[in-house]
């Protein structure tokens, strides 16, 4: 009888947990995936949204780089690199020249070459340097030889 009743218990024990149903609340929702961020600017006044760009701490922890990239249907490529002497939010200035760990370097061309330019002159101001979620936003502006690189504006970008 006892082996009965044993039998009987894990039935009902089983009968108990096999019926029991999932809620939505007991279903883990998936992780929303990271956003890329955006990355805009008016080169001689006219518009680009770059395809890529992302920042990153490079050479030592107090070095922010911001990189971008585009590419035009007609093959031409734009790249940026914007190196900022800081991991906090404020505004710094490009020298128009000589060294400074304050930089914004671009270039434009074709697939077979391009121009480059260095320490044009201008502001990077950031926004909100968002450490806990690994973003960064702010604005930018520079004179670049023949580029005048205005209405720059970068938000959210990853950390990588």
């Amino acid at each position: 009888m006892k082996v009965l009743n044993n039998i009987i218990a894990i039935a009902i024990l089983s009968i108990t947990i096999l019926s029991c149903k999932k809620t939505t609340e007991d279903i883990p929702t998936p992780a929303v995936a990271a956003t890329a961020g955006t990355f805009t600017w008016k080169e001689n006044g006219v518009a680009y949204t770059a395809d890529s760009a992302h920042y990153s701490l490079c050479c030592t922890p107090t070095v922010t780089t911001i990189f971008a990239y585009h590419k035009t249907a007609a093959g031409i490529r734009r790249f940026f690199e914007i190196n900022i002497n800081g991991t906090t939010n404020g505004t710094f200035t490009i020298p128009a020249s000589g060294f400074n760990p304050c930089a914004l370097y671009y270039a434009s061309g074709a697939v077979g070459g391009g121009s480059g330019q260095a320490n044009g002159g201008g502001t990077i101001a950031i926004t909100n340097y968002d450490n806990a979620n690994n973003k960064i936003t702010g604005t930018f502006s520079a004179v670049q030889g023949p580029h005048t690189i205005t209405e720059g504006v970068f938000t959210g970008l990853p950390k990588k």
